[in-house]
């Protein structure tokens, strides 16, 4: 819960990256974001060597997804609850609370480690 204001500060510069590239910069006006605040009984989440480790977060997120060591998998459908019901189509985007460079992008949650110097190009 301490964290909160990290992870806004780490939302808003992901997203300012983003509009920064087109065809999105152009559209921005077309785009309804909103974050998601989600509390965490942990902070962090498994990184680096800690394959074998999963901390009990509730969006599942971890590193070595499917033994790739950069590749950041989230719970979809955690993250589809959480989000809920929005407006029109729904892409959602997940941040680890993680340091790490890594990511995923996909059909159902991108994801990427807010605290990575390179998530802004991440994403």
């Amino acid at each position: 819960a301490d964290q909160q204001e990290l992870f806004r500060r780490q939302a808003d510069q992901a997203w300012h990256a983003l509009m920064e590239i087109e065809p999105f910069r152009s559209y921005q006006g077309f785009f309804n974001i909103r974050r998601v605040e989600v509390v965490s009984p942990t902070s962090g989440i498994a990184e680096g060597e800690q394959t074998g480790r999963r901390p009990g977060t509730p969006l599942g997120m971890h590193f070595w997804c499917e033994g790739t060591a950069r590749l950041l998998c989230a719970d979809e459908t955690a993250a589809a609850r959480y989000a809920g019901e929005g407006e029109g189509p729904q892409y959602l985007i997940a941040l680890a609370n993680s340091r790490e460079y890594g990511g995923a992008g996909g059909t159902g949650v991108t994801t990427l480690a807010g605290g990575s110097p390179d998530a802004g190009r991440i994403i």
